[in-house]
């Protein structure tokens, strides 16, 4: 079996190696609701099943520079969200929410972006 010696390899380098040891990477598409009510909804490329019984999926967010993401902070919040998984319809809406954006408010075109109905 071949071994990789990550001391051999830059630090920048790390995280291209873990995304490009799991192929196809499937992309949770993640939407929560702030304390505001504002919804959010953002790409996870870190996503997969735990286990079937309970059945179980996680998803990692990695903080931006020392803060926490507004899934997160959402999700802290309040923890009910919902996680789409990308299809090729859903692949152009997710890249657009995929961006560095400011703190959602209101206004935001993200707020429609979810691909399904909220429940009831």
């Amino acid at each position: 079996m071949p071994e990789f010696d990550t001391s051999a390899v830059e630090r920048s380098w790390w995280p291209k190696l873990v995304v490009g040891s799991v192929v196809p990477r499937p992309i949770a598409f993640v939407s929560s609701v702030g304390r505001n009510g504002v919804a959010n909804i953002a790409p996870f490329s870190f996503f997969n099943g735990v286990c079937y019984h309970p059945p179980t999926i996680m998803f990692s967010v990695q903080d931006r520079n020392g803060e926490l993401k507004d899934t997160s902070r959402n999700i802290e919040v309040n923890p009910e969200f919902i996680v789409h998984v990308v299809s090729e319809e859903l692949a152009e809406r997710m890249n657009v929410t995929a961006g560095i954006t400011a703190r959602m408010s209101a206004n935001s075109p993200r707020r429609d972006s979810s691909p399904c109905p909220e429940r009831g």
